[in-house]
């Protein structure tokens, strides 16, 4: 009865309604009410462009005047380029040496420079598709002396942060051409700060929230309306956090290692100063006695708006987490963490056991020796160079696209590509894996969040990767002077986080593109390039 009920609308009534259902709705429920229904969303391009879009974990862009069906093709190109690794063509670049920071945000490789008197600030735009011809801007004189920075081309900032006077941190909002940024209340927001100038630093960025977290302290401001709205000093605590990461615009997570290790989600407030809620803490799998555990929490950046020019991009709500720690990396989707978000426990926060959310959301691989950050973007991880075999690049993805069964068969029916391509192998990780090792009470951990591992050899060998959404860069003719991992933070404070000094030859950036999915791969050689801890 109820489906004849269902097969009484007029077809045009129903496509208007699907076309406001999500993907994963509409791809695991709307097609079991009925078969008009379910015919309904095989007939339409539109519907199937939204189903797509949410496996790929992408949001609907500016399609530039393409039919549904255009994008559509668009989009399972872009997929094939990256499942298969397809390169289409390949460019050098000159880059600048002696780099304090970087950063590699949508497209856009961001350098701050050393100079003789004063700190310079240069972007290089890498080509795309749409944009294949890239661009330098560089500012010869910063006029200040910023330990750091961050970046989000999506609102054309970038935010300096330097201390001057002593134990007065600034933050600088200004343009990507270094002109003032003209939705910042005020230019400098300047605020009190104690043992800033020492240590690490971590920033990171979430459309309206900057962040900054050194010596146990979180500092959150609002850049907009120029107005810090957090600033907690955890270091009174029993147990003090070892890293942080913006989950949202509106909520934090905390690492904690030492005796117990445990991640924490936190939600703010974003318009005036106020106290952090604590909604959530989940456990770690438990650790043998007298071992001090360390973290280091990593994501992918936080992008306030779909990129210009492109027909689709990642959504913020499809990114991975990685959790660092000495047995481990920890990888589980944002969007868990997120769900003690939306469903807040009425009776404060809650205690998660790592049996009641860990085997089924998480999956926990051997530690992975990262030693810049930028090695997460959206759904994907690259992983450092195999020293069995520096020529192989090997990518992780946890997307649902790439995590079904049948998606071989979606390549096998994709069109060709343009260009001969390397052979690539990939492997679909759907079962549960045991890591095994002796700092865990149990000796061994299974976890089974389902990815898949797709690997490539290239023509020569690398030091490191990172990767972007359009972009895996790809560092060589490094010749590392300080061994630490400056992927862990302290393990106790006072200690500096580790810093490397590399010294390699002459610079240059080498890309590569993917066919459909115009990756870049870019090879640097830098002179004395001084890099920090930074997310």
């Amino acid at each position: 009865m109820a489906g004849s009920l269902f097969n009484d609308i007029p077809p045009e009534i129903i496509l208007e309604i699907l076309a406001l259902v999500d993907g994963k709705t509409l791809i695991q429920s709307c097609p079991l009410v009925c078969r008009l229904w379910k015919d309904t969303i095989d007939g339409s391009s539109e519907i199937r462009l939204s189903i797509e879009l949410w496996a790929d974990g992408m949001v609907s862009g500016d399609a530039r005047g393409a039919t549904h069906a255009e994008t559509l093709k668009a989009l399972h190109q872009r997929r094939r380029a990256w499942l298969r690794l397809e390169w289409a063509s390949r460019e050098t670049f000159s880059v600048e040496p002696l780099s304090r920071a970087y950063e590699l945000v949508d497209g856009i490789f961001a350098q701050q420079t050393i100079g003789p008197d004063s700190e310079s600030f240069s972007t290089l735009c890498l080509p795309s598709a749409r944009d294949p011809i890239s661009t330098t801007t560089s500012v010869g004189d910063l006029n200040m002396e910023p330990r750091d920075f961050v970046l989000d081309p999506t609102q054309d900032l970038v935010a300096f942060v330097s201390e001057r006077p002593e134990n007065v941190a600034n933050i600088e909002c200004r343009t990507l051409s270094m002109k003032p940024h003209p939705l910042a209340a005020i230019p400098v927001v300047s605020f009190p700060v104690d043992n800033f100038g020492t240590g690490y630093l971590l920033l990171d960025l979430a459309d309206d929230v900057i962040s900054l977290f050194f010596d146990q302290h979180v500092v959150l401001l609002n850049w907009r309306k120029g107005l810090v709205i957090v600033d907690i000093d955890c270091s009174p605590l029993m147990s003090s956090p070892f890293s942080f990461s913006l989950l949202t615009p509106r909520a934090y997570i905390l690492g904690y290692g030492g005796q117990a290790g445990t991640v924490e989600i936190w939600a703010f407030e974003g318009s005036q100063r106020n106290e952090p809620i604590h909604r959530a803490t989940l456990q770690l799998p438990e650790h043998i006695e007298n071992h001090y555990l360390a973290t280091q929490v990593h994501s992918g950046p936080f992008r306030a708006n779909s990129t210009a020019r492109r027909p689709f991009s990642k959504s913020n709500e499809s990114r991975i987490c990685v959790v660092s720690v000495d047995y481990g990396d920890l990888i589980f989707h944002h969007r868990y963490l997120q769900s003690y978000l939306s469903n807040p426990c009425p009776a404060g926060a809650i205690i998660v056991p790592w049996d009641e959310w860990g085997p089924r959301h998480a999956r926990l691989l051997a530690p992975m020796p990262h030693r810049w950050f930028r090695y997460v973007h959206g759904e994907r991880i690259v992983l450092p160079p195999d020293p069995g075999d520096p020529k192989l690049l090997q990518i992780l993805d946890f997307s649902t696209s790439a995590s079904r069964p049948d998606v071989d068969i979606d390549l096998d029916h994709a069109p060709p590509p343009t260009e001969s391509t390397a052979s690539f192998t990939t492997e679909l990780h759907d079962k549960p894996s045991t890591l095994f090792d002796d700092l865990l009470v149990e000796g061994s951990v299974t976890t089974s969040l389902p990815y898949r591992l797709i690997a490539c050899s290239v023509d020569e060998e690398h030091a490191l990767f990172l990767i972007d959404e359009e972009q895996v860069i790809g560092v060589n003719d490094q010749q590392f002077q300080l061994s630490e991992d400056i992927s862990r933070l302290p393990q106790e404070k006072g200690f500096e986080t580790p810093r490397m000094l590399l010294e390699v030859d002459d610079g240059a950036l080498r890309s590569a593109e993917l066919e459909g999915g115009q990756i870049t791969e870019v090879r640097t050689t830098l002179r004395e390039f001084l890099i920090k801890a930074q997310p």
